[in-house]
């Protein structure tokens, strides 16, 4: 999602001997959402972006989806809704976690997941009720933004959506 997580993602491939490692990385130019680098928050593969115990709703992401979440999580305050937004830089790390750490992360609250890949490992993390936005498809070509807006997964249509579901 930001430069800190990359550096703790390379960190954490350097220190595992027992798998292989692959760095995804965005071409885009994404904004620093994290300041503190002190802990590696991705070695047990996701973490809380913020927490708030008055959250209503958790946004989670990976990469560049996180400044979405972000910028979506923004909108919903404007209306009063907080949003708690979750990183999940590595599945494969957070679904060895305990289902007392997974719970913590993911919250009780309705989630909303937004991939700008296929959504189908996403689909152990949501419930019946909870949203997920994705790109179930291939062969569209474009400009990021532009893409985006194609496939519905730009912040104001996760944000009218959820207002629509959630928050009549």
């Amino acid at each position: 999602c930001d430069q800190i997580e990359t550096f703790e993602a390379w960190e954490i491939a350097l220190n595992t001997k027992s798998t292989p490692s692959v760095l995804a990385l965005s071409r885009q130019n994404l904004p620093l959402v994290r300041k503190d680098f002190r802990e590696n928050k991705s070695i047990k593969g996701a973490y809380l972006v913020n927490k708030s115990a008055n959250a209503k709703i958790s946004l989670i992401a990976s990469g560049s989806e996180v400044e979405t979440a972000l910028s979506v999580k923004s909108m919903l305050l404007k209306r009063n809704i907080v949003a708690n937004v979750v990183s999940i830089p590595c599945s494969r790390l957070f679904d060895l976690q305990t289902e007392n750490y997974k719970n913590n992360i993911l919250g009780d609250k309705p989630k909303v997941i937004i991939e700008a890949g296929s959504t189908l490992g996403w689909y152990k993390y949501i419930q019946k009720n909870d949203m997920i936005f994705g790109v179930d498809s291939f062969g569209e070509s474009g400009k990021g933004k532009e893409l985006f807006n194609f496939f519905g997964i730009e912040a104001k249509n996760i944000f009218d959506k959820i207002n629509k579901k959630y928050f009549k």
